[in-house]
This record gives structure tokens, C-alpha cells and sequence, in this order.
């Protein structure tokens, strides 16, 4: 059954009001998804949340509009879905990510990053990296390696001059 002009308004307000919160939206087509795997997912993305939406691409465009967001959301093709992410740009990504590589019928088509249209080898990329904390172990160790070898160099001064020390003992007392 069609949608009434009120009920199309009270969508293209819902999507105007999730694109000002988000903080970063990936396009999947789903068409070919279970709906058990489109439970799954969704119940995964709530729990990182964001939260996945269908809508009809001309009614996301009216909304995208509104928010001053450009992009060809028409153009793109098949049954879009979109992933607002609300709290953690990355993390939902790497979860659509991973459902796609999982289950059959998912496929990311592009996102919405850092306020500018990505295609999905983009998204994909991000969704490659490591975790923030990872990267942040990493950068770590990255700093206090040149730093821990300084040391090393250092102790086998050291350590060269006791050996001396303790030969010339030896031998003083032999």
C-alpha cells in the first residue's frame, strides 16, 4: 500500500534528524539477505550504536537535501540500507565489513565520511585498519623503540666495564 504525503514527510524528518546526529553513514544493498541475517545485523549495529535504515532512495535524497548533504543517493542501485553511526564512526564499519564477507546478499556500496560521499573501497579501507587502541599500542611502541635501544647500548657500556672490572679482581686474586 502506498504511503500517504504525511507519512512520506514524517520519514524524510525522521532521516533529516539521523543525518544532523550522525557521525558517519555507510549504503549497503542488502537485496538477497535473509531476514534472519537482517536481524542479526541490525541487532549487532544497535549494540555499537547505529542503526540500520530502509528507506526509499528518493525519500533519503529529499532528506539529504535538507541537510545539505550532496550526493546521488538515486543512482545507486538495488535495496539500499543505511548505517547511521551514532557513536563510533569506524566500528560499524568494520561489522558491515564482516557481515559482507559472511553473509550472502550484503554488499557496502559507499558511505558518508568526515561530511564528504566515499565509495566503498573507502569504506572498506577504514574498515580494514585496526582498532584504535591497537593503533594507539602501535604508535606506542613505535616512540619507546629507538628509546628502549638507547638503553640497550648504554647497558652493554656497562656491562662491558663489570666484566673488566671483575677480570682485573680475578686476576689480582689468583
Amino acid at each position: 500500500m502506498p504511503k500517504t504525503k504525511a507519512q512520506k514527510e514524517e520519514i524524510v524528518s525522521k532521516l533529516t534528524q539521523d543525518m544532523g546526529a550522525q557521525k558517519s553513514m555507510v549504503f549497503v544493498d542488502f537485496a538477497g539477505l535473509s531476514v534472519k541475517n537482517m536481524e542479526k545485523l541490525r541487532n549487532e549495529l544497535k549494540d555499537l550504536g547505529a542503526r540500520l535504515t530502509v528507506s526509499k532512495k528518493t525519500l533519503f535524497a529529499r532528506a539529504a537535501v535538507k541537510k545539505g548533504i550532496s550526493a546521488d543517493f538515486v543512482g545507486l542501485e538495488g535495496q539500499i540500507g543505511t548505517v547511521f553511526a551514532f557513536e563510533d564512526e569506524v566500528l560499524p564499519m568494520k561489522t558491515l565489513y564482516k557481515a559482507s564477507k559472511e553473509m550472502e546478499g550484503l554488499k557496502i556500496l559507499g558511505g558518508y565520511v568526515e561530511q564528504e560521499a566515499r565509495g566503498a573501497e573507502y569504506v572498506e579501507a577504514l574498515a580494514k585498519l585496526p582498532g584504535r587502541e591497537v593503533l594507539l599500542g602501535q604508535l606506542v611502541g613505535t616512540i619507546a623503540n629507538p628509546l628502549a635501544g638507547f638503553v640497550r647500548v648504554l647497558e652493554g657500556n656497562i656491562k662491558g666495564l663489570v666484566v673488566a672490572m671483575n677480570a682485573i679482581v680475578e686476576k689480582r686474586n689468583a
